[in-house]
């Protein structure tokens, strides 16, 4: 009877350790849609984004923001090594087709091309990756954790930035609020 009973007493015990554990985990990801809808990063909205000019991981071609402009503009800063972001590039693969020629989403990495494009065939993408080896744009973005996503208006001003995976929703909701869905 003894042993019943502490068999019941350490389940009780293992439910409600559970029990907390998702609740956190479910208050974290709430969090972190918050911030993406609302903001909560680094850099200053309204500020004029940092221009870059970097090349393309596959064709080499360089792809230089104020060229950019015109169009609201999603840049997505990753790594292949990172599950949080590798977790993330099927939602940005979406968003990437979902844009069409109304906004445009591009990568950064900072790892070599050749590593890049390996990756990017065996995980069957898309996207545009625009290669940082130097880390500059990394810097001039102030990103210290990724995945990190910057949302930059037709004009080329910092509407918003986050860090975490994004959302594909919360992409979609903020290219509709710039007028480009």
């Amino acid at each position: 009877m003894g042993s019943s009973r502490g068999w019941k007493f350490w389940l009780k015990e293992a439910l409600i350790t559970v029990a907390i554990a998702a609740a956190v985990l479910f208050a974290f990801r709430q969090f972190q849609l918050m911030k993406q809808r609302g903001g909560g990063g680094v850099l200053t909205v309204g500020a004029e984004a940092p221009e870059f000019d970097l090349a393309d991981a596959r064709s080499g071609a360089k792809v230089d923001l104020k060229a950019l402009r015109g169009k609201p503009v999603i840049i997505a800063f990753w790594a292949t090594h990172c599950g949080p972001c590798r977790s993330e590039l099927p939602t940005l693969e979406r968003v990437y087709h979902e844009a069409g020629d109304r906004f445009t989403l591009v990568t950064v990495a900072q790892e070599p091309p050749s590593m890049l494009r390996r990756f990017l065939a065996e995980k069957k993408l898309d996207i545009p990756v625009l290669v940082d080896f130097s880390g500059q744009v990394h810097d001039s973005y102030q990103v210290t954790s990724i995945p990190m996503t910057v949302i930059i208006d037709k004009d080329g001003a910092i509407v918003h930035d986050f860090v975490g995976p994004a959302d594909e929703d919360i992409l979609l909701e903020h290219m509709e609020d710039l007028g480009a869905i």
